[in-house]
């Protein structure tokens, strides 16, 4: 076993500011360089757009339905083939739920007096056949907080955190983090000695367990050391030589990876 260390005792602000900064540097550039400058940022969802397997990124403020009065099932969203995103708010409780082949699913459960902001956060996997997007409620409350990335083939824009001496990162930020690295190797084509990305908290699928817990995990300097060898192997020089990915080589698994010491960086 590895010694791990909690964020705030390691993970410096100058360290994660610099992570941060070159995250936000490269997907830019592979935005220019391989996209032709280019961009997909997250979206509200619209009518006619296609939600077969596209991912849900759901994000409620505090309180952000706080003045929903106890409700029956509400229609957010209505796709061709009669699916839907609805919620209901109860007993201080709202849940979001799929209508999917006339099943009710429940993905998303919060009381408003929860004290915990950052557990207000979920990414689900919606089907491959959910259908195309006929009806929405654009002046609902939560629509706003349900949205899809524009185009998945392009490179999501990253939005960096900005971290000061008292600031301790939650989950979702170091979650943020990784998947912003975790994108630049798979959009840039994982170039050799990529390292696998670490999974903080998972993507819910239907009838599936996910690990959707934001609590802090342990964080070890290996992880930090990892952001910066994956950083650190993009070479646009290459690129025209990276035309397949090398999964053989990027596909390392974790703990065998780590059995060196290697903390300096």
């Amino acid at each position: 076993m590895y010694n791990t260390y909690n964020a705030n005792m390691y993970l410096t602000p100058s360290y994660l500011n610099n992570i941060e900064n070159e995250i936000e540097l490269l997907t830019n550039d592979i935005q220019e360089e391989v996209f032709n400058n280019q961009q997909s940022s997250l979206k509200n969802i619209d009518i006619n757009d296609n939600l077969n397997e596209k991912i849900l990124y759901l994000s409620f403020p505090r309180n952000s339905y706080e003045e929903i009065n106890n409700s029956t099932n509400i229609d957010i969203i209505t796709t061709d083939n009669n699916n839907k995103i609805a919620y209901q708010y109860i007993n201080y409780t709202c849940c979001i739920y799929l209508y999917y082949k006339n099943v009710k699913y429940n993905i998303y459960a919060k009381r408003d007096d929860d004290i915990n902001p950052y557990l207000n956060y979920v990414r689900f996997n919606l089907p491959q056949d959910f259908g195309i997007v006929t009806q929405i409620d654009s002046n609902d409350n939560l629509y706003q907080y349900i949205n899809i990335y524009e185009n998945e083939d392009i490179i999501p824009n990253y939005i960096k955190n900005n971290y000061n001496i008292s600031d301790i990162p939650t989950m979702r930020q170091i979650d943020n983090l990784e998947r912003g690295i975790y994108n630049i190797g798979h959009y840039y084509y994982k170039p050799l000695g990529f390292i696998n990305c670490r999974t903080w908290f998972g993507t819910a699928n239907l009838n599936k367990d996910n690990d959707n817990n934001v609590g802090m995990k342990n964080i070890s300097y290996q992880d930090l050391n990892r952001w910066v060898n994956n950083l650190e192997l993009i070479n646009f020089d290459d690129l025209n030589k990276l035309n397949i990915w090398n999964s053989n080589i990027s596909q390392l698994v974790w703990n065998e990876f780590y059995d060196g010491e290697w903390e300096d960086l």
